[in-house]
């Protein structure tokens, strides 16, 4: 697993490789608020092989906490077949995962097979229609407030 970070002007690009688990998380969540902390986050997840809940938990809470920062917050490239794969099987909704993530690359969806912007059904405030999981909205609450 590789963390690679890289600070310009006006926001921090983050490029995440291999797995990313529990293993990781302390320099993740660093990297993560570092980030938000330098005015904004680009992530990179197109190197990413897999996703523990560790990890997932600290990319919905950063997202969140951009939001509620007003600073940017960037998902760049498209997610790998299996990575999404692997998210939807463990249970995850990846459109809600990635909801407070605006798209660096505006003509695909970062969660799907290269699918155009304009064919996302969004609702209110830029959320999918799909329905959370049931505990994904207490398990990403809390891990709001760790990286709070």
């Amino acid at each position: 697993m590789t963390i690679e970070i890289h600070k310009d002007d006006e926001l921090a690009a983050i490029r995440l490789e291999g797995a990313v688990d529990i293993a990781v998380a302390s320099e993740l969540r660093q990297a993560l608020l570092e980030s938000l902390e330098h005015g904004g986050l680009r992530l990179t997840l197109t190197g990413a092989t897999a996703l523990d809940v560790t990890a997932v938990q600290l990319l919905w809470a950063a997202g969140s906490k951009a939001r509620s920062m007003g600073v940017r917050c960037e998902l760049a490239g498209a997610l790998s077949e299996a990575l999404r794969q692997q998210l939807v099987t463990d249970g995850f909704d990846v459109e809600q995962l990635f909801a407070d993530y605006a798209l660096a690359d505006p003509g695909t969806v970062a969660w799907a097979e290269a699918v155009p912007a304009e064919e996302v059904s969004m609702g209110k405030g830029g959320k999918n229609s799909r329905q959370k999981r049931e505990g994904g909205s207490k398990t990403a609450a809390r891990a709001e407030k760790r990286v709070h």
